[in-house]
């Protein structure tokens, strides 16, 4: 051999180890979903037919693998998507979708000296943000005072932004957010939205419950009427999980008869949107009442982590006096709200006295 010819086949070598090393650095190609693209595949002409295999890198549980393509040597072998087509010229054309993003390794095998040369290219499909809730059925059930995490699992490039809403208020940034359970009115819905500057961002919602033990309030703690006319007491219970209600008279459960209709009204969630504890307002009718249907009524609720309850007042008294002011200092007016006529007023008052002020 010549050293001319020794010359040319080492300088071919050469070439082939520096497209070799060139080709471990990907070449990113940035496109949209449903586009079509064209990866070329550079082999030096040396007068040898080389087989050329196209692969791509997949990683599944941590591993990266190559999953193999196309191979110019099984002409007749099945691509491994209808979408994909390797050409004459080696080149490897491609109508993405999402999934396609990665590195695409194009090898060729040359006869020795040479050996083999590898060019990789990076695909980057560009599309819209989507995204789901963690849990995936959208409702996270804690205890009050526990922490409760929300997520939200996004896809999309550009890599989605995420950021929290709840009942409209910016609360952070990111796919996890952290919630203390401090108090029933952290329940409601949280909303995540991802945005990517690509289309138009998504967004999904997680409903928060928070059990706790039930809360019980009365409109009115004092109820006036009258014998022979009817009577409605009612209470307001918030409680999850929802428990058992009852009714007491003077500190024994109220018995059933013709005269008492009980009722339960399931009103919306205690949140600013809606959204929130459940609530029922029970309502106790008397109707036609008699003496002895006056006196203290406790309405009380309990589930699995405590009991609540209020009292409410039925009374056949005249209602407190409200007092007007006058037209002058020296007159006194009030009003009374009675069923029954009023018989006597009794007017109590006690003189103060203004001392001068002394300054030391």
């Amino acid at each position: 051999m010549s050293s001319a010819a020794v010359l040319r086949l080492l300088l071919s070598v050469l070439l082939g180890l520096a497209s070799s090393a060139a080709g471990r650095l990907a070449a990113v190609i940035k496109t949209y979903e449903n586009d079509t693209i064209l990866l070329p595949c550079h082999v030096e002409d040396l007068g040898v037919e080389p087989r050329v295999r196209w692969w791509k890198k997949v990683e599944e549980n941590g591993t990266v693998t190559n999953r193999l393509l196309a191979d110019s040597g099984e002409p007749l072998a099945v691509m491994a998507s209808p979408r994909m087509r390797m050409w004459g010229n080696r080149s490897l054309e491609l109508h993405v979708r999402p999934e396609d993003s990665g590195k695409y390794v194009c090898q060729a095998q040359r006869p020795e000296p040479w050996g083999h040369v590898t060019q990789v290219h990076e695909i980057q499909v560009i599309y819209p943000p989507s995204v789901k809730t963690v849990p995936e059925n959208g409702l996270l059930e804690v205890t009050m005072g526990e922490e409760a995490e929300l997520a939200c699992e996004t896809e999309g490039t550009p890599k989605p932004v995420v950021t929290w809403k709840f009942e409209g208020k910016e609360l952070a940034v990111g796919k996890r957010l952290l919630v203390h359970a401090a108090n029933r009115s952290l329940a409601g819905l949280y909303t995540c939205r991802a945005s990517n500057g690509i289309g138009n961002p998504a967004r999904a919602s997680i409903e928060l419950r928070i059990k706790h033990k039930p809360e019980v309030s009365a409109g009115r703690r004092w109820v006036h009427s009258a014998p022979g006319i009817r009577a409605q007491l009612e209470c307001l219970v918030v409680s999850w999980p929802e428990g058992r209600f009852e009714w007491f008279f003077k500190g024994k459960p109220l018995g059933r008869s013709a005269h008492v209709l009980r009722q339960k009204q399931d009103e919306p969630g205690t949140g600013k949107t809606g959204v929130g504890p459940p609530a029922q307002l029970h309502s106790l009718i008397l109707g036609s009442l008699e003496p002895e249907d006056f006196g203290v009524y406790t309405c009380k609720a309990s589930n699995e982590l405590g009991e609540a309850e209020t009292n409410v007042e039925l009374s056949g008294s005249p209602r407190q006096p409200k007092l007007r002011k006058g037209p002058t200092g020296y007159n006194f007016i009030w009003e009374v709200d009675s069923y029954s006529p009023i018989f006597e007023y009794q007017f109590w008052f006690r003189q103060v006295y203004s001392y001068p002020r002394i300054d030391s």
